[in-house]
């Protein structure tokens, strides 16, 4: 099904569809200021170099010297990269935008009826990659007795939709775990990590002509909550999940040499629990073969629980208290621990991370429903941008406000308001954060990461990311001013190429101005909010 408000917002997002022809005035006006003198450039000196050209008032520039809008020459500088960005290596966007979800999985009608409507929103949400659990024991009851009705659904669901699914393979099981039996508690981990790759040989053995990926436990390092333990510590055990990856990645790829295995999704912030780097390397010293036993690393970028820092922020160097890092640099934090720890690059996958819009937590400055959809685009482009494989949003429907949940702020971490009824012909509401995805990935969604602009001094927005189609025809420019105060904004530029004409939408998708001056700069407003700059070449 298709949600109505989507529909709507979708009539807006021209860019990934036809590619449109830029009006004959702007790109008049492109074309006039790379060749010529106009009348706001009186006298105007041009000068071209092999990959910049300059026009502007005086004497022309060095062109020896790499213009840099941050360089002494500040706004005067008049040059810029006359080839549109290449292509970055990876995915296109939207193979690398998921969900980390809860598919209903039942035989029953109403379940039938809320996987019809769940796969209507992923579509809406333009998410092509489902995190879920495969649970121990939903699939082996009772050991070796397996009951494959749930899983079955599930990957027969994710095929028919053409989703990637990444399968959480978790927790433990009553009769593998004398704790967990004696307390009734499915997170204790088995007394034999061997019963636990039996089970997951057999998920990957079964599974393994239209599922490839799988993650191995989630939040490990959490001994509170996901990894209990005898004396109710709130740390994991390092060298106990070493134990059990080690034997469950030698069963998986047994079954499928072709299969993906993570180290399981950790929680990245050391609060209260060791955090993702610790545990990590703790679990290499204590077992030094895990290094060849995991072919990417899950994580879960929170830089506090419950998540209300923006995705850009890091405390200050020297800060007491527990360092906080943004979004982009867990990611090269982790790349480079992978690298000093495993020896071997591997991909980071997020497989959760999400920001709660609810009044559940007034005392820790609530995130608004606002701030959510911002973060989350934000976030989005920042991992991408530090090469993370894919992000998996937690998560798409908001609990219902009765769920009964030991941290009530997770109720409101969803893309759409919780939908009691799904029969009733009302699609669910999608909050500002789900028309956000929806908008992310309609407008970037065919495109490659290119390169970090505001790094390389190519424009004056504070956060500035390029995004290319494979043939350099389209490029998008993302910007935004992560502190910016309240809904202000300010002007921010860069420099227009020959041949392409400009256009520029916001978050949701909406047209907004850009205003083209004859010095070939573009400008645009910028604020917390991204915004899509659009650059596609008109001529050849």
């Amino acid at each position: 099904m298709k949600n109505k408000s989507f529909l709507a917002l979708a009539a807006l997002c021209w860019c990934s569809c036809s590619t449109p022809v830029p009006s004959p005035p702007v790109q008049a006006l492109v074309d006039a200021a790379a060749d010529a003198p106009t009348a706001d450039v009186l006298a105007a000196d041009v000068a071209s170099g092999p990959d910049c050209h300059w026009a502007g008032l005086g004497d022309p520039p060095d062109l020896s010297i790499p213009c840099d809008l941050a360089s002494t020459r500040g706004d005067d500088c008049r040059c810029w990269n006359a080839n549109p960005p290449l292509p970055g290596s990876g995915a296109p966007v939207g193979a690398r935008l998921g969900v980390s979800g809860f598919l209903p999985l039942g035989s029953d009608a109403d379940s039938a009826a809320r996987r019809k409507v769940y796969a209507g929103l992923m579509h809406d949400l333009g998410a092509t990659v489902l995190r879920q659990e495969i649970r121990w024991d939903m699939v082996e009851p009772n050991q070796g007795q397996f009951d494959w009705t749930a899983a079955d659904i599930l990957v027969a669901t994710a095929k028919a939709e053409q989703w990637r699914l990444i399968g959480l393979l978790g927790y433990g099981n009553l009769w593998a775990s004398k704790l967990g039996k004696s307390q009734n508690d499915y997170d204790f981990p088995p007394d034999d990590p061997n019963d636990f790759a039996t089970y997951a040989a057999a998920v990957a053995g079964r599974y393994k002509a239209d599922a490839q990926d799988w993650e191995i436990w989630n939040e490990q390092n959490s001994g509170w909550r996901f990894w209990k333990n005898a004396n109710g510590d709130a740390a994991g055990d390092p060298k106990g999940y070493a134990d059990l990856l080690l034997p469950t990645y030698a069963a998986i790829h047994k079954e499928n040499p072709a299969a993906h295995v993570a180290y399981g999704g950790l929680f990245y912030l050391p609060q209260f629990i060791p955090g993702a780097e610790a545990f990590f390397s703790a679990s290499l010293a204590a077992r030094p073969q895990l290094a060849q036993a995991f072919d990417a690393l899950a994580y879960h970028p929170y830089s506090l629980y419950p998540p209300i820092n923006p995705p850009e922020f890091s405390t200050p160097p020297g800060q007491p208290g527990i360092a906080r890092y943004a979004a982009d640099e867990t990611a090269r934090r982790l790349q480079q621990l992978i690298v000093s720890d495993a020896k071997t690059p591997r991909p980071l996958w997020v497989t959760e991370v999400g920001w709660p819009a609810d009044d559940g937590i007034e005392d820790l400055a609530p995130v608004s429903e606002t701030q959510q959809a911002q973060y989350l685009v934000r976030t989005a482009l920042l991992l991408i941008s530090a090469n993370v494989e894919f992000v998996c949003w937690y998560t798409v429907m908001d609990m219902p406000p009765a769920a009964d949940n030991p941290v009530p702020w997770e109720r409101s971490f969803g893309l759409y308001r919780w939908d009691a009824d799904p029969n009733d012909g009302k699609p669910p509401e999608p909050k500002p954060a789900g028309l956000a995805h929806a908008a992310l990935a309609q407008t970037l969604g065919k495109l490659l990461f290119s390169q970090d602009e505001a790094k390389a001094g190519l424009t004056t927005a504070p956060q500035q990311l390029a995004f290319t189609s494979a043939d350099a025809k389209e490029i998008v420019h993302v910007a935004w001013n992560w502190q910016a105060q309240g809904d202000e904004t300010q002007p921010a530029w860069f420099h227009a190429r020959k041949g392409y004409g400009y256009q520029a939408t916001d978050m949701w998708g909406k047209p907004i101005g850009v205003t083209m001056h004859a010095d070939t700069r573009v400008e645009f407003p910028v604020g917390r909010a991204p915004v899509y700059v659009h650059e596609i070449q008109s001529q050849p």
